[in-house]
């Protein structure tokens, strides 16, 4: 790889790192570790990822997972709390095809009032290595939305480009 993709590589990783589940990004031994980073109109698509200082002042890519989609949501619920400030909730079921399903990053992006938001499995990072029962497994997976300090306004949700839905926020959501 040119350097100077490499470092155009490296920004971008770190102009557009998204921290699911309020991880942080991890350095340690001359290596980044960042969670998540977005793509364009993909929220933490790139999972895991993880780059090294190299001799001569330039990053390394080291390793990164595309993440995928959890395509086995059969319903989505918005919860939204009576207390101030207001908590949004969303809670996804469906049921995996296997004993080895499970949740993993959630990332969203918020552009003007609509929240594009990911679910993704679990990274398998040893295919064929795990042995999973053929169970159909049922799943239940709530998670917040980030909307403390928005503004009173109508705002809209996609998740997973299968579900959506809207809340209001009747005022500011700060205290």
């Amino acid at each position: 790889m040119k350097p100077i993709t490499l470092i155009k590589t490296t920004l971008f990783v770190l102009c557009t790192a998204t921290f699911a589940h309020g991880e942080n990004p991890e350095y340690a031994s001359s290596r980044l570790t960042i969670p998540a980073v977005d793509a364009e109109g993909k929220p933490g698509f790139f999972q895991d990822v993880v780059i090294e200082a190299t001799d001569n002042d330039l990053w390394r890519l080291v390793e990164a997972y595309e993440g995928v989609a959890i395509d086995v949501i059969e319903q989505v619920e918005l919860i939204k709390t009576d207390s101030f400030p207001v908590q949004i909730f969303l809670k996804m079921s469906g049921t995996f095809r296997n004993g080895c399903g499970a949740v993993d990053q959630i990332s969203h992006q918020l552009k003007d009032n609509q929240f594009t938001i990911k679910a993704y499995y679990k990274l398998d990072k040893n295919p064929g290595l795990t042995v999973c029962t053929q169970a159909m497994v049922p799943f239940t997976y709530t998670f917040a939305l980030p909307i403390y300090g928005l503004k009173a306004g109508q705002y809209q949700y996609t998740l997973n480009d299968s579900f959506s839905g809207s809340f209001e926020l009747a005022a500011d959501n700060s205290l």
